[in-house]
């Protein structure tokens, strides 16, 4: 008690107004202990307890005793409430090549995202998943897909295209080597 009279914003003097100070000063305290445990308890919101995240109040709840229910497995609820239903999670539909990831717990909502090998058909808003490109014949996926970007295929490495001027120049210059020592060429 003391350290907290030393922190007023006001002197605590001896005077004849002593006692008034000190009782203001008794009942100010324990206004706030009452607040803090209140808050403590239950979270407070227009002095009627709440039900926490993933929690909503239950059927017979009453200010006082709110009788918090846990949300079902499709809903969530994110903070401190005195709502009657949790909201809905929102639905990701296997057929379209959704899955869902995120949160089990009732506190957060869940996203979708399409599953491996797919990627959102549209960059703004995904409605659909779509499976990833094949990359053509002499070409290999350079960038990988992912959840929302199709596969990037550039050609493949290491591998001599159609036309190599360096390859050309050699065959051009070994046909008359060729031809001299099967002895087509005299």
């Amino acid at each position: 008690l003391q350290d907290i009279c030393r922190t007023l914003p006001f002197p605590l003097t001896r005077s004849s107004s002593d006692s008034v100070q000190q009782v203001t000063i008794m009942l100010l305290l324990l206004v706030m202990v009452y607040v803090v445990r209140l808050s403590e308890a239950c979270g407070t919101a227009n002095d009627c307890c709440m039900c926490p995240p993933g929690t909503r109040l239950g059927e017979g709840g009453t200010c006082d005793d709110p009788q918090c229910t846990p949300c079902q497995s499709d809903e969530y609820m994110t903070s401190y409430n005195r709502e009657k239903i949790c909201h809905l999670q929102p639905y990701c539909d296997p057929n379209l090549n959704f899955e869902t990831r995120g949160y089990c717990d009732g506190t957060k909502r869940h996203t979708c995202r399409c599953k491996d090998g797919f990627h959102c058909s549209n960059s703004d808003f995904c409605i659909l998943c779509i499976p990833h490109s094949t990359c053509q014949e002499r070409f290999v996926p350079i960038v990988p897909g992912n959840h929302t970007h199709d596969v990037v295929c550039g050609p493949t490495p290491d591998q001599p295209t159609l036309v190599n001027p360096v390859n050309s120049l050699l065959l051009f210059c070994l046909i008359p080597v060729s031809a001299v020592v099967v002895g087509i060429i005299g």
